[in-house]
């Protein structure tokens, strides 16, 4: 397949050429795939570029605006990853699924970045990352929600819409389909798997070959230390005057202690495929994470809710259950008793895709890493037990 449409023209032509260039000899992945995409041009655009679905992604261009891009390959480069970065990660069919708008597509922007750093604004992004307090990977739905709450501390005159997208890189997000392009990716991208070598072994590299690989978003860590980040990320701070210890920075009474905590929802399928030894283990693991925690709520479920308690830090003798699996009575439950600092739902992950949407930041444990289901069923971060 040309690199590009043989009706563009031949500045068009050489700007596609010395881009292919620049990404052969940084990120060869984004190059190869660059290269598989069909190319066509479309006066109607109102930027250089942007990326829609027709039975598999397609590059529209703009000759006479992509004129203003000659002798800016790396810049031009940067921008093509990012939009690749924002389909492979599936964002334009979950812009449905998040009512304020600005903050999904700023969190769009700051996951894409996590794995390919652009120069547009990039100190502004790493302000912005340090006051979100995110974990070096974060999933789209943890940044939103960091997005929203540090939203909620902040006073009218620092709002953090103004952090919006560039305006050529957030203006190319209007393009995004809503509807269909799961299916279509889902199609498209089997085929595409072949050049997964070509991302290389970094660590962001290797977190992305994880987003994209086998059957869904795999992590490449074990998951007790995936848990274990998972509850350090949704840690707040609590302030309080304290007596017996003086200001550090002044030196006088009552100084300030610092107490992080965290209140934490526990989902365990209890539907019977669970092996006792990884219950025990488990409950083990939430042990040890007590100390980080002010409050962890066990919520037990099959194809219903059973049972709701705090833990204590006993393991209970046995759990309630043995029916189906059905995720949704528990999310809304989940919901109900809310909000929580994070979500764990321990499963075997066999049972229909869940409708309800978690409002809190969510961690799926599956311990059947041979499932099949859709990369885009588990709406939230995904740790494997076993890890593969």
């Amino acid at each position: 397949m040309s690199i590009i449409n043989p009706q563009s023209s031949t500045i068009t032509h050489t700007l596609f050429l010395a881009t292919t260039r620049e990404l052969l000899a940084r990120a060869p992945f984004f190059a190869h795939l660059l290269v598989r995409i069909p190319k066509r041009i479309d006066e109607r655009l109102s930027l250089p570029f942007a990326f829609v679905w027709e039975n598999q992604p397609v590059l529209l261009y703009q000759p006479l605006l992509l004129k203003f891009l000659e002798n800016k390959e790396a810049w031009f480069a940067d921008w093509l990853c990012e939009e690749l970065l924002h389909l492979l990660l599936q964002h334009p069919p979950q812009s449905t699924q998040y009512p304020i708008k600005w903050a999904f597509h700023l969190a769009a922007d700051i996951e894409v970045r996590q794995y390919f750093p652009t120069c547009y604004q990039g100190h502004l992004y790493e302000e912005l990352r340090a006051r979100l307090h995110l974990h070096e990977f974060a999933d789209l739905r943890t940044i939103y929600a960091s997005i929203l709450r540090l939203q909620s501390t902040l006073g009218a005159t620092d709002i953090l819409p103004k952090w919006q997208a560039d305006p050529f890189s957030r203006k190319s997000h209007f393009y995004w389909p809503s509807r269909s392009s799961s299916l279509v990716w889902q199609r498209w991208w089997p085929a595409q798997k072949s050049l997964l070598p070509a991302l290389g072994e970094t660590a962001a590299a290797l977190q992305l070959r994880n987003h994209l690989t086998a059957s869904s978003r795999q992590v490449a860590l074990p998951w007790p230390v995936v848990l274990r980040r998972f509850i350090s990320s949704a840690q707040r701070s609590q302030n309080r005057n304290s007596l017996r210890r003086p200001s550090r920075r002044f030196g006088t009474l009552p100084g300030l202690r610092r107490r992080r905590t965290t209140r934490v929802a526990v989902i365990l399928d209890t539907s019977g495929s669970i092996q006792e030894t990884q219950r025990l283990q488990f409950f083990r693991e939430l042990q040890g994470l007590q100390q980080y925690t002010h409050e962890i709520v066990i919520i037990e479920a099959d194809y219903q809710v059973r049972s709701s308690f705090l833990f204590t830090g006993k393991t209970p003798p046995t759990s309630k259950g043995g029916g189906s699996t059905a995720f949704d009575p528990a999310l809304e439950k989940v919901n109900a008793i809310g909000p929580f600092d994070g979500v764990i739902y321990l499963t075997d992950g066999e049972g229909p895709a869940p409708s309800i949407k978690c409002l809190s930041p969510l961690l799926w444990i599956i311990c059947h890493p041979v499932s099949t289901s859709p990369a885009n069923y588990w709406p939230g971060q995904v740790a494997y037990w076993p890890t593969i």
